[in-house]
C-alpha cells in the first residue's frame, strides 16, 4: 500500500478565521450592526489578499497592509475608519488569534491519522513568527513537528508557487512517484493551484461556499466543514496500513 501524507494550510483550514474576527470586529466596531460577520471576513479577505501581495512585492509596508485591508474592508459597509482605529483592530485581532483552538472534529481527524501512520504537514502563507505563533497556539507540535511546517516569509516562497511544495517534499522526504500526496487549504488560487500544479492531490475546505473559477480544474475533493473534511480523510486513508 503506497504511503500518504496530507499537509495543511492553517489560516481558515485549521482553524476557522470568522470566529477571531468576529471578537475583533465586536470590540473595536460595535455600531456596525446588521452585517454578518461572515459577509465582513469574505471582503476583508479580498483585500487582505491584495495588499499581501503588494507588501510582499515592496510596495507597502506590513502596518500600511493592515490599515489598507481594514479600512477598504469596513468603508464598503459606510464605516470610516481611521489609521489609529485600524491599527487597534489588528491588535485585537491578533490578540483573539492568540486564543486559536482546534475544533474537536479537527483534533480527532489529526489523531486519526497518526494512528495510521499518515505523514502530516503545514504550508502557509505569511509573516513567519506570526504563522508560528497561530501552530503554537493551537498546540500543533502534538502532530506536526516545527520542522515540518513551512511559512512562506520563513522561506521566502509564496503559494501557489510550486517551488515551496518542492522544498516541502525535499525537506519531508516525500515523493510523489511513490507517495499519495495530498494538500488541504481554503483558498483555490494559492492551495488548490499551488498543489496540483506539484502534482500532489487536492481537497478545497471551501468554508465560503466558493464557486470553482471559470475555466478551472476542479480540486479532488471539495468540502464546506471539519466535518466533511473527517470524512474525505477517513475515505482517503481508509485501512491504511501503519509505517
Amino acid at each position: 500500500m503506497r504511503q500518504i501524507a496530507i499537509l495543511f494550510d492553517i489560516d481558515d483550514t485549521l482553524y476557522d478565521q470568522v470566529v477571531p474576527f468576529g471578537k475583533a470586529v465586536q470590540k473595536l466596531f460595535p455600531q456596525l450592526t446588521g452585517v454578518p460577520y461572515e459577509t465582513l471576513f469574505k471582503r476583508r479577505a479580498y483585500h487582505s489578499e491584495v495588499s499581501f501581495r503588494m507588501a510582499n512585492n515592496n510596495q507597502m509596508t506590513m502596518e500600511e497592509m493592515y490599515r489598507y485591508r481594514v479600512q477598504k474592508t469596513f468603508a464598503e459597509f459606510g464605516l470610516e475608519v481611521s489609521d489609529e482605529d485600524a491599527m487597534a483592530f489588528q491588535e485585537a485581532y491578533e490578540q483573539s488569534q492568540k486564543q486559536l483552538e482546534l475544533s474537536g472534529t479537527m483534533e480527532e481527524m489529526l489523531d486519526y491519522c497518526q494512528a495510521r501512520g499518515v505523514i502530516l504537514g503545514i504550508i502557509s502563507n505569511g509573516p513567519a513568527e506570526h504563522q508560528m505563533g497561530k501552530a503554537r497556539t493551537m498546540k500543533m507540535e502534538r502532530w506536526i513537528p516545527e520542522e515540518k511546517t513551512l511559512v512562506s516569509g520563513a522561506v521566502g516562497i509564496l503559494k501557489p508557487d510550486v517551488r515551496i511544495f518542492r522544498l516541502a517534499e525535499e525537506r519531508m522526504g516525500l515523493d510523489p512517484e511513490t507517495m499519495d500526496i495530498w494538500f488541504v487549504g481554503d483558498s483555490f488560487a494559492n492551495d488548490m493551484v499551488g498543489a496540483a500544479g506539484a502534482g500532489w492531490k487536492t481537497i478545497w475546505l471551501n468554508r465560503r461556499g466558493k464557486s470553482v473559477p471559470e475555466g478551472k480544474t476542479a480540486p479532488d475533493v471539495i468540502v464546506g466543514n471539519d466535518e466533511e473534511l473527517y470524512q474525505a480523510v477517513n475515505g482517503i486513508v481508509g485501512d491504511c496500513i501503519l509505517w
